[in-house]
């Protein structure tokens, strides 16, 4: 059975890339999808050049927001909007793009078994990183001990929208009220809980490239903010598997 893949897209400021993006999205095989971009009060032409991407495809949803507050903020934001129950969660920024056409293709024929309930796996960088994406070990650790012992869990992320209503939104605050800094790690961990790690299947193939040519990573300008909550992130109680 065909699935729609809902693809998250929060951004702030990436005029340069959110075309590529968006036209990474439109040209999967597969196009039972929905994209719904979060725009964070960009102060550049990033609501402009996405505007211009999407053109009058009904599939493209974009968001303005007023006020900035933060990429996890844009996360919850996108996951209310147009939010069906048998849905597949997909997680792109808006600086990112997916590797090549068939990935949602990929993704529906993994989700045909009913036993998966969410997937990771493998990126290329811009600036020819390694990926830290490997395959979950055999006697895995508790999930949020991933955080500091070795996340694993990276792009491209997905998952059932039936764990979305298993996030609490106060989960993903700290204690002043503001949104964690480790935006997608904050949902993702959650997620992953709730499935249960015999549920989430690791995809070896490359299917996104993450941009490090972006000034404005929050590993690159708030680094020590994104080491705190994720710290943080890593000592709260865990969710029970579903």
């Amino acid at each position: 059975m065909d699935k729609r893949f809902k693809v998250i897209t929060p951004v702030y400021n990436a005029q340069e890339w959110i075309g590529k993006c968006i036209e990474s999205v439109k040209s999967q095989t597969h196009d039972n999808f929905i994209q719904v971009i979060v725009d964070d009060c960009s102060t550049d032409d990033t609501v402009i050049e996405a505007k211009s991407a999407i053109g009058d495809d009904p599939r493209f949803v974009l968001i303005e927001r007023k006020e900035n507050t933060g990429a996890l903020h844009g996360h919850v934001i996108a996951g209310e909007h147009d939010y069906c129950k048998d849905d597949i969660f997909v997680h792109l920024d808006g600086d990112d793009w997916f590797s090549d056409g068939n990935v949602f293709e990929r993704l529906n024929g993994i989700y045909e078994d009913k036993d998966i309930w969410c997937t990771y796996g493998n990126y290329k960088t811009t600036g020819e990183e390694p990926s830290v994406c490997k395959p979950i070990p055999l006697n895995p650790p508790k999930v949020r001990l991933f955080l500091t012992l070795g996340w694993i869990f990276s792009q491209v992320r997905s998952f059932r929208a039936k764990l979305w209503r298993g996030i609490n939104y106060k989960d993903l605050r700290t204690e002043d009220g503001s949104y964690l800094a480790v935006a997608d790690v904050a949902v993702f961990i959650p997620v992953l809980e709730m499935a249960g790690l015999n549920r989430v299947k690791f995809v070896p193939e490359v299917q996104m490239i993450y941009n490090r040519e972006t000034p404005i990573n929050d590993d690159k300008v708030n680094r020590k903010r994104v080491i705190i909550d994720a710290l943080e992130l890593a000592t709260r109680p865990p969710k029970q598997q579903w």
